[in-house]
This record gives C-alpha cells, structure tokens and sequence, in this order.
C-alpha cells in the first residue's frame, strides 16, 4: 500500500459492502478522498474513500443525485466502510493525456463535454475543484468524454478545494475567493497541459504558483488555431470577473466573436513568517528571533513555510539555505544563525554568551552549569571561535576543555578550568593562603598533619582544586589518583 495513503483502517483484500474487492491504489490523496481500484465478481469499479474530517455534507450527496450530464462519471453504489463513506464509480483508465489529440478533437468533443459536465454541477451550486486531465477521461461506450473525482460545493470549500491541484487554480484563490469561474481557469490550464505535454506550474510550490498564475502568459505551438488560442486566453484571464464562463464559451464553440479582457492587476503578495505570533517580513530579524528562541525555532525551519518565506526573499541564498536544513536539527539551527547574521554572538540550545569571556564567567557562576558543558562536549564554542577568527592560543584553550567536556569531565571543575585558562592565573586559594605549585602546596599539607583531615575535607571535595591541577600540567597524576581514592 502506498506510503502517502493517510488511512490506517483500509486494508487492500478487504470486501466494501461484502462485494467490491480492493485491489490497489489509484491515489491516494485528492485532498478529501482515497481512490481504489475494485474488484466484483470480475469487473472492474473504483472506490472513493472520504476522510473522516472531508466528509461531503449531506446537501452535497443530494444535489450529486441530481446532476443529469451524461459527460459526469455518476457513482454506482454508496455504502460505508470501516466507518468511512464510500462511493463505487465506474473505473476509467484512459484520460485525456492517454493518446494525441488535435485541434479538431478538443473543440468539438474534450471542450463541449467539460462544459456540458461544469454547466450541470454549477446549476446545482456544486464547484468541481479538481478539473485536470487526470479526471477527464476518454468515454469507451462513446465518442466523448467524462468529468470525474468531483464533490465539492460552495459551502463545503475548506482547505480541501484549495489545496487540490494547486497548479491549476486562478490567482484568486490567494484572497479566498473561490467560485465556479475557478473550475474554467483550471480547464484552461488543462487545455494549455494537453496541447504542450506539461502543466505550466509544475515545479512550483504553492506561493509561486499563485504568484506565476498572476503573471504568466501561457505560451502555445504556433500551430494552435486562433480559435483555440482565443478560448484558452479567455478561461485563464487573471481578473476573475471578466473571465469567460459557460455563456463566452458556448459562444466562441458557436463561432461567435467574444472579447477577452483582463483588468486584472499584479499586486505582490507581503512576504512574511509569523513566529511566536510575530510577524517577520525580512530573514535577518527573524533569525535574531531564532536565537532567543532555539526550541521554538527548530520546529519554525522545519515547516515549509519557512522555506517559501526564504525563497520569496532572497532566491540567492535559497539553495544554501535549504542545503543547511538538511542536516541534524540543532547543527541546522546553528549553521542557519551564522550564515544569516555573522554577528551574532554565541548561541547554542538556548545559551547565548557576548563573548568566549562572558561564557566561562557565566559557567562559572551559573548553578547549573549543564548547559554550558553541552555546547563544550558538541562542540559549539569551539566551531564559534573558529568562525571568528579566534587566535590560537585561544583555540588551543577551548580545544582543551573541549576535550574535557567530551571525555565526560564534571562541569564545575569544567567551570573552574575555563577561569584559569582565562586569567591566566595559577594560584590555588586555601585557607586564605594561594598556593602557585604543587609542592609548595604539599608542604603546606606535611606541615598541618595534625590538622590533615580538615584540610584534605577542604580541598578533596573542590572542583577548582581539580581544574588547579590539572592547569598546572598534573592533570595524568590526578587522574591516576582518583582512580585509586
């Protein structure tokens, strides 16, 4: 069964109302329905299946059972399965894109019988929706065609009329406005697929579609007839009052002059994201969002949303933008930070420090200080300092300690390394007494024996008694000492 099929309760084998067999899955998303291929008793049928939440409105299932084209694929049987509704039709293999057509076929059969199905289903107030070659279909018992796959009305639009076939709906569709002139743009766009062999829109994703169909002048093989040229540049003008509908066309079939007029005037859309019920209209202060807000942020870059806003905006960086994204979400995050805003200063899972100073003081005064031993073990800190060019010394320095952090070190004596280092300070503070070597520090010890319980209780539990040691170069010693202690 197919991966992109949503249903978890349809199983291929299963019997529809005790006769129809599923067999396979001819598609499986239209936007309100699954489509299966039947079997009974030999003859092959289709079945539609409804979501749960598409379900068509009882009014919508009535005004079906009126419509009296002879061009409408009409179902043979509806019953309920697995608690969905389900629709048997006639299964047709063979649509309009199956074989050559010419001139003379799309004027006297494809468009007549189209028109002839959209004239019976508006009269009743129902819009089609999804008028594209795939549902026009090559009528066997006859020298026509059938509409298919239709159910949607007026009232009943949603999200699922609009999310249908994108690549064939009129600009309009962007301000909500979505009428039976929409089911003529979408033939038109048909007609342009069938005589060129390719859907003007394909490639796109849904904000340069609607942008295209605002814009784009079709563009037709100079062996089309103006009377084809004419119908087409008609059902697609952009201005949806002035488009032909049913009338204009009955007309120009009949030979008739019918004008074409297009008022309709480009306004680009406001590019835009809203994060946090913000709104952003340009990447760089949405990405200084991001960084106050990582968790929230690593669930924005992964809708497509996002994507389209950085593609709309800057199509320079789009590539590199989407190439970030595919890595592991955190590294995206980071990497998408840096190449937007350079300057940022260091961020990583919600930390952010000005400066590789700020950083350790912050470690070392935090009270949990996980956080920074984090972006330490991933490496974070180390991959900032690079970017920006840090010196060596430096380098070396965070290289060290994250190297610590890796190998599993404590982060209070993490901390504390991360101080010394910094101030370049060696001295070890006991009992008021600052101690700049280990045998000065041992001597000290041998001299207070009598005092050494309390003194060794003093120091043995001191994370910056560790990090002393270790700053100064005795750090193997000390390993082997705790592992024996």
């Amino acid at each position: 069964m197919s991966a992109e099929l949503k249903f978890e309760d349809v199983k291929l084998g299963d019997k529809i109302g005790n006769r129809y067999v599923l067999k396979s899955v001819i598609n499986p998303d239209n936007g309100e329905a699954a489509t299966f291929m039947c079997d009974y008793d030999g003859w092959i049928c289709a079945a539609k299946i409804y979501y749960d939440d598409k379900m068509p409105q009882k009014e919508v299932l009535d005004k079906q059972r009126k419509i009296s084209s002879s061009h409408i694929i009409k179902k043979m049987d509806q019953t309920i399965y697995n608690n969905h509704l389900c629709q048997i039709m006639p299964n047709f293999e063979k649509n309009i894109m199956s074989k050559p057509v010419n001139d003379k076929i799309i004027l006297e059969m494809i468009i007549p019988g189209i028109l002839d199905a959209l004239k019976a289903i508006h009269d009743l107030g129902i819009i089609h929706g999804h008028v594209k070659p795939t549902n026009i279909f090559y009528n066997p018992m006859g020298d026509d065609v059938l509409l298919g796959d239709f159910g949607v009305d007026i009232s009943h639009i949603g999200d699922c009329g609009k999310e249908i076939a994108m690549n064939y709906l009129p600009p309009e569709v962007a301000n909500g406005i979505y009428d039976s002139k929409a089911d003529f743009y979408s033939l038109g766009v048909s007609l342009v697929q069938l005589i060129t062999g390719k859907n003007p829109f394909d490639g796109m994703n849904k904000r340069n579609m609607l942008k295209t169909a605002s814009t784009i002048q079709f563009s037709l093989p100079p062996m089309v007839s103006p009377a084809l040229k004419t119908i087409i540049e008609g059902l697609t003008v952009k201005d949806y009052e002035t488009r032909w509908g049913a009338e204009e066309l009955e007309k120009a079939l009949a030979g008739e002059e019918v004008e074409v007029v297009d008022n309709f005037v480009y306004i680009p859309p406001e590019n835009f994201f809203i994060f946090k019920d913000e709104k952003y209209t340009d990447l760089k202060s949405l990405v200084y969002a991001f960084s106050d807000n990582w968790t929230e942020a690593l669930e924005a870059i992964k809708t497509p949303e996002f994507l389209e806003f950085v593609e709309i905006g800057d199509e320079g960086i789009f590539e590199t933008v989407k190439e970030i994204l595919n890595e592991e979400p955190d590294n995206a995050l980071y990497r998408l930070l840096y190449f937007v805003c350079p300057e940022l200063p260091f961020c990583w899972k919600g930390l952010k420090s000005e400066s590789f100073e700020a950083f350790a003081d912050g470690m070392k005064r935090a009270d949990d200080k996980e956080i920074y031993k984090t972006a330490l073990a991933d490496g974070a800190l180390l991959a900032y300092e690079q970017f920006r060019g840090a010196d060596d010394a430096t380098i070396a320095k965070i290289t060290e300690v994250t190297n610590d952090a890796v190998n599993g070190e404590d982060a209070s004596i993490l901390a504390f390394k991360l101080d010394y280092l910094l101030s370049g300070q060696t001295v070890y503070l006991m009992d008021g007494i600052p101690f700049a070597d280990i045998n000065t520090f041992t001597s000290y010890i041998q001299m207070n024996v009598g005092e050494l319980k309390e003194i060794c209780h003093e120091f043995i539990n001191d994370p910056r008694f560790y990090a002393w040691v270790q700053v100064i170069g005795l750090g193997d010693r000390l390993a082997k000492w705790r592992e024996q202690n």
